[in-house]
């Protein structure tokens, strides 16, 4: 009688333990659809500044009311700093992808752990099951 309370006891552990798993693995799921929509996002994103900045940024040479300094410095600026802008932005998008491919990463290994646990409990819950179903009989 006591080594089947004991199985018991083991058993509502075991299934504890599996709840426990499942639900991780699920926050984990979710976690991993947003990163992979958080991803679409940021390359949508990548795309577009990549299209603006490697448009003409410069005023057009048509333009003939502009002239003189504040002509040239105009187009100073869009030619230099702000395709210095686009492209340190770019850069920082860039790091950003690469940190959210690390975060995909560690979650699916983390998915693969839990669900290797699940199947280790799910055995384990079976295995205890027969012990209980031989000590009952």
């Amino acid at each position: 009688m006591q080594e089947l309370n004991s199985l018991k006891y083991q058993l509502s552990n075991i299934k504890n333990q599996r709840y426990s798993n499942n639900k991780t693995l699920n926050e984990l799921n979710i976690k991993l659809d947003n990163l992979y929509n958080t991803k679409t996002k940021a390359l949508g994103f990548l795309e577009d500044i990549e299209i603006m900045s490697n448009k003409s940024i410069s005023t057009p040479s048509q333009t003939k009311r502009w002239n003189g300094n504040k002509y040239i410095k105009s187009n100073e600026y869009a030619d230099g700093d702000l395709r210095t802008i686009y492209n340190t932005y770019i850069r920082r998008i860039e790091d950003r992808l690469d940190e959210i491919d690390s975060e995909i990463t560690r979650t699916k290994n983390k998915i693969a752990e839990a669900e290797d646990n699940i199947r280790y409990f799910d055995r384990r819950i079976n295995e205890i099951y027969r012990e209980i179903k031989l000590l009952s009989s």
